[in-house]
């Protein structure tokens, strides 16, 4: 039976790709689109993460699934409440292949708390309560995933230690990797992970990595080829 595999790089343009492969930093990326086909994507609108993602989950636009920003409004609009899994008004393909009898590994899918389905699923950066992965229990079966966390350290960044911030972010992505890995001997059909750290390092060192001053940005670049080796690990 054909299976599927997902990785996808929040945030991560081709705008930037290009540029970063054009210099050889990500070899896996290189070699994975000389022999394949690559296109820009266009974005959900808004072009926001959560209703981004869940248009990929869906297939169809925020206006139909119902999710437009992080959070939802609670009965009034100056009232807000972070966005559910059961906030989506549409089926999702993980649910559609759930009814088919398919199994699914979800990593930090965006919306995925509370998980709508019975597939091993490791929630993002909207789960509510201490625990992101489901079923519990695989915590036991795969000691790596009693690390996993959904965001990093933001009080780093909000304390202006952007360099520490960083670090944080590629620390977090390389135990949610020990979590991919581990993960990869189950039984699926569709395996799915989300890398957000592509996203957040952009937001902090964009330009920089645009125009190449890769001297300016190491934490940001080494992100970038963090990514870069579960791609390759993954092709392998």
């Amino acid at each position: 039976m054909a299976r599927v595999a997902v990785l996808g790089w929040d945030g991560a343009t081709w705008t930037l790709l290009d540029r970063l492969m054009a210099d050889g930093k990500l070899p896996n990326l290189k070699k994975l689109t000389d022999r394949s086909v690559h296109s820009t994507m266009v974005s959900a609108h808004p072009p926001v993460t959560a209703p981004a993602w869940v248009s990929m989950a869906t297939g169809v636009n925020p206006g139909r699934h119902g999710c437009f920003d992080f959070n939802k409004s609670d009965g009034a609009l100056d009232k807000l409440r972070p966005l559910q899994a059961w906030d989506i008004a549409e089926k999702t393909f993980y649910e559609v292949l759930e009814e088919r009898g398919r199994k699914v590994v979800l990593i930090n899918f965006p919306v995925t708390y509370p998980p709508l389905t019975k597939h091993i699923t490791l929630t993002s950066l909207l789960t509510q309560g201490d625990n992101a992965v489901f079923p519990e229990s695989l915590k036991q079966k795969h000691p790596s995933l009693q690390s996993y966390r959904c965001f990093p350290d933001t009080a780093l960044r909000a304390t202006g230690q952007v360099e520490a911030y960083l670090k944080d972010i590629r620390a977090l992505e390389t135990s949610r990797f020990e979590c991919l890995k581990a993960l990869w001997d189950e039984d699926w059909d569709c395996f799915f992970c989300v890398v957000s750290g592509t996203d957040w390092v952009s937001h902090e060192a964009f330009p920089a990595l645009e125009r190449g001053d890769y001297r300016a940005a190491p934490e940001a670049l080494g992100m970038f080829q963090d990514a870069d080796r579960a791609l390759g690990w993954i092709l392998e």
